[in-house]
């Protein structure tokens, strides 16, 4: 993905403005020093939930520590905002909240 995210920033020299990507988080926290490296400029995660019993449960693996720490590493690193996409589906039919963006510029502003 940083190759590719290499290739891309070459486009800018001809007027790309920005790389943005969406990623589930789980290998983020590894891939994101590669990834800004190659000039990756904004950061989307897409998460199930924001509860982890819940994202064990929806996605059927562990994963939501290393979600979260992904997180952590995008801020850290100077991304602003890290953006969080989740939808929260209720198991009751017919019950699906609204889409939420997280803007997530300050690890304080981000309560677990």
């Amino acid at each position: 993905m940083s190759s590719f995210a290499g290739e891309l920033n070459r486009l800018k020299e001809v007027g790309l403005q920005s790389i943005a990507m969406t990623t589930n988080g789980v290998t983020l926290k590894r891939k994101l020093p590669a990834l800004r490296d190659a000039g990756l400029d904004h950061i989307n995660i897409s998460l199930d939930t924001l509860v982890q019993p819940k994202f064990e449960f929806v996605t059927r693996r562990k994963g939501w520590k290393n979600v979260m720490a992904g997180m952590d590493a995008a801020v850290e690193m100077g991304y602003d905002p890290v953006k969080v996409s989740s939808v929260d589906i209720h198991l009751s039919p017919g019950c699906l909240s609204v889409l939420v963006n997280v803007p997530f510029s300050q690890k304080e502003t981000f309560d677990r």
